[in-house]
């Protein structure tokens, strides 16, 4: 009977047996099943870009069915390759590839397989996290309820901001460390040594792989520091015959799952980290090109600038509430995307795991815990600030964190490391019996909500202007009652007299009122507050439930996005509410068009972006071609596909020129005209930090600037050329037959690069960079076959050898588990 009630309910058990880690993981599994479910039944989901504006996520997943691995990213004309983007939020990942099956053998929308995705990813983290509990403090109830915890704590901000995807698979190689230092040597110790190695190295594939370096180095170190392992024992195994064989294995899958991640690396010139530099210079784009930046963009002088960071509102909003409650206020639109929240409780837990002298690896949480707040927080109320003296000093010690430049997203390894201290404190509570100081803690708690509730009723007052005083205000009266207890009532906290049907019961209470708390502010104050919606939205679905095209009837608009079309006269009404630009994806007659022009166009306040990097030549061609021109060139009211005869085209002999040339043609003769660089690579000398970051050189446009955009699109609209007709087309390449009667330049208003190639007649020719951002052939009299294709061949076989670490693991498991059974026969039959 016990071992049924086990079974069904973890929480009342405390031990490790294998029917109860079996059944606390299922019960992790049907939280995220279940909210899954709702999502899809309500249309509420997670909200982020690639999902809610773009649509990108669904071009994706549609190639990868068809057998196409979508290089290039055709739907703007940002020309930003496919593998940068979707390299950065981890679709590398075999779990992508697994549900893009799913998908089509299912038929499910896109976006049902997103919300599947993000969710069996947050399960991934958060069952990850239950077991290195269940094996750090041998606890199954407190390693259940601790990973819950982390779930409350962290789930509305990984919906939407998707930082657990940073550290996604981070419990589970601190889980295999742990298990490759108790293991005896042996096929079980290479084998979790080899799994920790493909755990990390399919880390560095998936979003901003700077942290999961960062957390791996300081694992190490302080392990080292603390002693936390046993590596004179360790070394020695390595050492050995055998242990030779699976430290080669594990380096061996780390090089191979990496490849992509280094290609990347050395592709450095394709893509201008323009919203890094954006966030430093307050979301302003500066007017110069983007080659000139890219040669300066390491330097000390620029990447000390500007950095996104956690402000201190949000850092004390982990003891009292999340800082977007309207109550503690906020200062105009300056907020970031994560929210914080642990409540009292779980830090007074925290505090009683220093006291565990004999679990030293608590203190590399600690340490890790506290250079990730110095990190990711600078101590000042906004979120693009200039480092603090605490970032100088992390940068210095961890230069390769510089380019990473956003730090908000470490705000989940620091809640992470809190909630493994906190789990490892309630289990020192228990064993030293400090009934008193719970009992002062959620009363302390509960005078919380009602000093909170006071403050609602009185919204305002003027204190409430100010979010860092309220919030110290509030802090201040909840610790003066602790420190006052503390010196007066030091007897209550040494209850000799305490009973254990006393004690128990109020650890219990306790947990009641942590998932009390939690629930409370980090999903109902959210959920019910109005203002304070973006993390969880059906604006997605409403859209395109809006525009006729949700689920399977999307396929064709982006099947035919490579069709030679062109924009009507009423171009600028296709947009509909906040998806403005990605709706335009989904409508067959229409290419989607800059979205710099889109976000000035509708009137807000900075420039919205498409994408985290974008090509330096879409760079050089949006911050530099005055706004009518960008009409013409990039096909919003001409074709994307179009011929011009020899006598007009102008060869220039860099960007610089052509730029001074396009806006010093008039629209009506640049209809007609096409530039092309003799020499696409050069570029000026170096630049000044101020040239980025002040002002007077940054791009703005004014209402004179929009018109001109609208009336030159309305008034030099051009249909399609007949002589020109696409035979075939994927996202990675198009073929067209075409006639002219006279030698000329085929141009494609479509982003150029160095790994697009051309061929005429099935032979290869050159490929010209024309009109800052585009592309074009040369073309004699006659009809030809022309075929553009873009082709990254180093990129493409570093997948080839991702592809092969992929199938070494699941080989070596195979073969290991085979082996390990024969052994275990033999020893049995002996």
């Amino acid at each position: 009977m016990k071992k049924i009630n086990t079974l069904l309910f973890p929480l009342f058990s405390n031990e490790c047996q294998s029917y109860s880690i079996w059944s606390s993981n299922i019960i992790i599994f049907s939280i995220c099943t279940l909210i899954t479910t709702i999502f899809l039944l309500s249309g509420y989901g997670p909200v982020h870009d690639t999902i809610s504006w773009h649509g990108i996520v669904h071009l994706f997943n549609k190639s990868l069915e068809k057998g196409i691995i979508p290089f290039w990213n055709p739907y703007s004309q940002t020309g930003t390759p496919f593998f940068y983007y979707f390299q950065v939020w981890g679709l590398l990942d075999p779990v992508n590839i697994i549900l893009v099956i799913v998908q089509k053998l299912t038929g499910s929308s896109t976006y049902a397989i997103y919300v599947i995705r993000m969710l069996f990813w947050y399960f991934i983290f958060i069952s990850g996290t239950y077991n290195l509990l269940r094996i750090l403090i041998k606890d199954n109830r407190i390693s259940l309820c601790f990973s819950l915890v982390l779930f409350l704590s962290t789930f509305l901000v990984s919906m939407r901001q998707c930082s657990y995807i940073c550290f996604l698979y981070v419990p589970y190689i601190v889980f295999c460390a742990h298990k490759f230092n108790e293991n005896p040597p042996g096929k079980r110790k290479g084998m979790y040594l080899f799994i920790a190695s493909y755990l990390f190295a399919l880390s560095l594939n998936i979003y901003i792989p700077s942290g999961i370096l960062y957390f791996l180095l300081l694992f190490i170190i302080f392990s080292l520091v603390f002693k936390v392992y046993r590596w004179k024992e360790n070394l020695e195994f390595l050492v050995s015959k055998r242990g030779r064989t699976w430290f080669a294995l594990s380096v061996g899958i780390v090089l191979l799952m990496s490849a992509p991640l280094t290609v990347l690396y050395l592709e450095k010139d394709e893509v201008i980290p323009t919203i890094r530099f954006v966030q430093k210079n307050e979301y302003h784009l500066s007017k110069v090109f983007a080659s000139d930046i890219e040669e300066n963009f390491l330097d000390n002088e620029f990447v000390s600038g500007k950095k996104v960071s956690i402000p201190n509102r949000t850092i004390l909003g982990l003891i009292l509430e999340p800082f977007r409650v309207p109550y503690i206020g906020r200062r105009g639109n300056v907020y970031g995307e994560v929210i914080l929240y642990v409540g009292m409780l779980s830090l007074f837990f925290l505090s009683f795991s220093l006291f565990s002298v004999s679990k030293r690896y608590m203190y590399v949480f600690f340490v890790i815990s506290g250079f990730s707040l110095l990190l990711f927080a600078n101590f000042r109320d906004t979120i693009v600030t200039s480092l603090s003296i605490n970032q100088k000093f992390l940068m210095t010690l961890f230069p390769f964190l510089q380019p990473s430049e956003v730090l908000q997203h470490f705000g989940l390894l620091f809640i992470f490391c809190l909630i493994i201290l906190s789990a490892v404190g309630f289990k020192e509570v228990q064993r030293r019996k400090k009934t008193g100081f719970i009992c002062l803690v959620i009363t302390l708690t509960i005078y919380k909500y009602l000093y909170i509730t006071f403050l609602i009723l009185q919204p305002k007052s003027p204190i409430l202007k100010n979010p860092t005083v309220i919030n110290l205000f509030i802090v201040l009266a909840v610790m003066i009652p602790v420190v006052s207890f503390l010196f007066y009532k030091k007897s209550y906290f040494s209850l000799k007299e305490e009973k254990k049907y006393f004690r128990l019961p109020l650890l219990r209470i306790s947990l009641i009122v942590l998932f009390f708390d939690l629930l409370l502010f980090n999903l109902g104050m959210y959920l019910f507050l109005p203002g304070e919606s973006g993390f969880i939205s059906n604006m997605y679905t409403k859209t395109l439930k809006s525009a006729g095209v949700y689920s399977s009837s999307q396929d064709g608009a982006f099947d035919n996005f490579r069709r030679i079309s062109v924009y009507g006269k009423s171009f600028y009404s296709t947009y509909v509410g906040n998806a403005f630009f990605g709706l335009e994806i989904y409508k067959e007659t229409k290419t989607a068009f800059p979205n710099i022009i889109v976000g000035s166009f509708l009137n807000y306040p900075i420039p919205r972006y498409d994408h985290f990097y974008m090509t330096p030549s879409f760079y050089d061609y949006s911050v530099n071609i005055d706004l009518e021109k960008q009409a013409i060139l990039s096909s919003i009211c001409t074709p994307i596909l179009q011929f011009f005869p020899d006598e007009n085209v102008r060869f220039v002999e860099h960007k610089y020129d052509a730029v001074r040339e396009i806006n010093e043609t008039l629209p009506s003769q640049l209809m007609s005209t096409l530039y092309i660089e003799s020499e696409p690579d050069f570029h000026r000398a170096r630049l000044s930090a101020k040239i980025l970051f002040e002002k007077e050189y940054f791009l703005n446009y004014t209402r004179h600037d929009i018109t001109g955009f609208i009336n030159t699109a309305q008034k030099f609209y051009k249909k399609a050329d007949t002589n020109i007709s696409v035979k075939n087309h994927t996202v990675n390449f198009v073929t067209l037959e075409i006639t002219v009667d006279s030698s000329g330049f085929l141009y494609f208003a479509d982003g150029y690069s160095k790994h697009w190639k051309a061929f005429v007649d099935g032979a290869r020719v050159k490929l010209y960079k024309a009109n800052i951002n585009f592309k074009a052939v040369s073309l004699p009299p006659g009809t030809h076959s022309v075929t553009f294709e873009y082709d990254p061949t180093l990129y493409r076989y570093s997948l080839y050898a991702f592809t092969s670490g992929n199938l070494l693991f699941i080989a070596t498991l195979i073969f290991n588990g085979i082996y390990f059974r024969k052994e275990k026969i033999d020893e049995c039959s002996k």
